[in-house]
C-alpha cells in the first residue's frame, strides 16, 4: 500500500471513499462529457481516502 501526503499528489478510480471534517462541493454541476456532469470540491480536515474500485483499462475488457 502506498500512501500519498505531497501537494499535488493524486488518486484515481471508479469509486472512492473519502473520510472528512469538512467536505466543501460546489453548487452547480462541471461539464463533463456530452451525457455526464461532473462535481469539483475541496476536503478539509485530516482527509483518509481509499479506491473502492479500481479504472478498468480497455486492455482488460
Amino acid at each position: 500500500m502506498v500512501t500519498l501526503f505531497n501537494k499535488g499528489d493524486g488518486i484515481k478510480g471508479e469509486k472512492i471513499t473519502v473520510q472528512c471534517r469538512k467536505p466543501n462541493f460546489g453548487k452547480r454541476p462541471i461539464s463533463g462529457t456530452s451525457r455526464h456532469k461532473l462535481q469539483r470540491g475541496s476536503l478539509e480536515g485530516s482527509v483518509y481516502c481509499v479506491i473502492d474500485k479500481p479504472i478498468r483499462s480497455k486492455k482488460e475488457n
